[in-house]
């Protein structure tokens, strides 16, 4: 195994037809397989460059920093782009139903034995940095947890344009909504954290990530709705965790805050409090809210607890919001699937068509878990939207996180 410590990749997270790698890192290659390590040791992509006669070339699998691996599927290299704003489409092979991927997830448990056979039988170090096998991987994603006091389910869609790499920071817990179609719910009832609680856990997040904290440029507050905490702590925890890592030292230049919300919470804040989050000392500043739909009938069927014309003024309340700031910007997510009302599809595209779009903020399209649409009409419709779409639009990837 040749092994290169301290390597410089990429220090942006624009999109590219090849494979490249971002911040600094480690890289271990053996029979064509590059395996790059975070700088505490972990590792975190797994890229199948070249055959040999052990594994296929061409696959690349990732992995989160909560222990969640994910295949980036190059097949649909014509229309990756269109679809999630990428070249390559991640897959989150934890799901465990992805019957399609089994191939893809086979490779990367043959790859991760062939990881384990080398660190167990030399004992190896980069950099002076004891190097993990994938049961010292599980563990670190166990600690991680136990700093959080909680799970990440889901992070917002947004995250995907700086490659999931987001820093945790949990101020609330639970969400307000806990509607029945939806499939990342944490278990809990929403609380707000205290400032003593969370500033606790930004620093000891800091110990857990150690050297590598420095390839680390966007915080994400969660967990589900965020921007229903009180807006001196939501804004208070930001700045701390800002000042904690956001200052000095980063790889990367630009800095970003990511954060869900909903249409109640949008309703709740005032512009003020809004104008206040946009002096943050972020660059950008990404809300996600989930509108899912337009039409009366699916926002009963699927259990959201606020009516059609909230979530019309959650929309109109997002335009002022978009104008009276300069980072803030707001996506807002809608559902796919057979399991909405009739008219679902029509007033979607009714809005689509129509939407005053002001250079800030994406939508993002999920299909609901359980439906049976396969990923051809989910791909067709999605494209199809995108075509009359006045803003921005892609397909929300289910990542799971922590």
């Amino acid at each position: 195994m040749k092994v290169f410590s301290n390597r410089k990749g990429r220090s942006d997270f624009d999109s590219y037809s090849h494979v490249v790698f971002r911040g600094i890192y480690h890289e271990c290659v053996e029979d064509g397989i590059r395996y790059i390590l975070d700088l505490a040791g972990r590792l975190k992509w797994i890229f199948i460059e070249s055959a040999s006669n052990i594994f296929e070339a061409g696959y690349l699998f990732r992995q989160t920093i909560g222990g969640k691996w994910l295949y980036y599927d190059g097949s649909l290299y014509s229309e990756a782009y269109s679809l999630c704003g990428r070249h390559y489409v991640p897959v989150a092979l934890d799901l465990g139903q992805l019957a399609e991927y089994s191939h893809e997830k086979a490779l990367l448990n043959k790859a991760l034995r062939h990881w384990d056979n080398w660190t167990k039988s030399s004992s190896p170090t980069v950099n002076g940095t004891s190097v993990l096998d994938t049961r010292g991987l599980s563990k670190m994603a166990f600690e991680l947890r136990n700093i959080l006091k909680a799970t990440i389910p889901v992070i917002p869609p947004e995250t995907i344009f700086v490659d999931y790499e987001v820093w945790p920071v949990i101020v609330s817990e639970g969400c307000r909504a806990n509607c029945k179609f939806c499939c990342v719910k944490t278990g809990s009832e929403f609380r707000q954290r205290s400032y003593t609680e969370v500033r606790q856990s930004i620093r000891e997040t800091k110990s857990w990530f150690g050297p590598e904290a420095v390839n680390f440029s966007s915080i994400f507050l969660g967990q589900n709705d965020a921007l229903s905490v009180h807006i001196d702590l939501l804004a208070n925890t930001a700045a701390t965790a800002f000042g904690e890592f956001g200052k000095d030292g980063c790889f990367f230049k630009e800095k970003r805050l990511f954060l869900f919300g909903s249409p109640t919470s949008i309703l709740e804040k005032s512009l003020s409090e809004f104008r206040q989050l946009d002096g943050l000392p972020f660059d950008r500043i990404h809300i996600n809210v989930g509108i899912e739909s337009l039409d009366e009938e699916t926002l009963e069927i699927i259990g959201r607890p606020f009516k059609l014309s909230d979530a019309q003024s959650a929309l109109n309340k997002i335009n002022q919001i978009h104008s009276e700031t300069k980072k803030i910007e707001i996506g807002v997510n809608f559902l796919l699937g057979e399991h909405t009302g009739a008219n679902h599809l029509k007033f979607l595209l009714k809005w689509l068509s129509t939407a005053n779009y002001m250079g800030k903020g994406y939508v993002f399209v999920s299909p609901m878990v359980g439906s049976n649409w396969g990923f051809g009409r989910i791909k067709r419709t999605v494209l199809d939207l995108k075509s009359v779409s006045k803003i921005p639009l892609f397909m929300y990837i289910l990542v799971p996180f922590l």
